[in-house]
C-alpha cells in the first residue's frame, strides 16, 4: 500500500511539475514567518547562555550555577526538539490564524 502511495504521489508532483512549473517554483522558495525565525534565534541564544552557565558553574566552584545551567539546557533541548516536531501551521505562536 504504501509504494503505490508514493507512486501515486509522484505521479501528481511530475504532473504539477509539468502543467505549472511557476507554482512548483514558488514552493521551493516558502521561507519562514519571522516570528518562527525570531522564535529560532531565541531557542538558540538561550541554549547557548545555558552551556555558559554549565561552564561558569563547573569552573568557578558554583553550585547552583551548574544546576540552573544544567536545568535550563535540559528544558531548551525539550523545547526545541518539541517545537522543530510541531506541524508548521502551529509553528506561528503570534495567535493569528494564516
Amino acid at each position: 500500500m504504501l509504494r503505490r502511495d508514493r507512486r501515486v504521489l509522484q505521479k501528481i508532483e511530475e504532473d504539477l511539475t509539468a502543467s505549472d512549473p511557476d507554482l512548483v517554483a514558488a514552493f521551493d522558495q516558502v521561507k519562514r514567518p519571522a516570528s518562527v525565525q525570531t522564535w529560532w534565534a531565541v531557542l538558540v541564544v538561550a541554549e547557548v547562555t545555558a552551556i555558559l552557565m554549565i561552564m561558569v558553574g563547573l569552573f568557578s566552584d558554583r553550585g547552583l550555577v551548574f544546576l540552573g545551567g544544567v536545568a535550563a539546557a535540559s528544558a531548551l533541548a525539550w523545547t526545541h526538539n518539541t517545537f522543530r516536531t510541531k506541524p508548521a501551521d502551529s509553528a506561528d505562536r503570534s495567535g493569528s490564524k494564516p
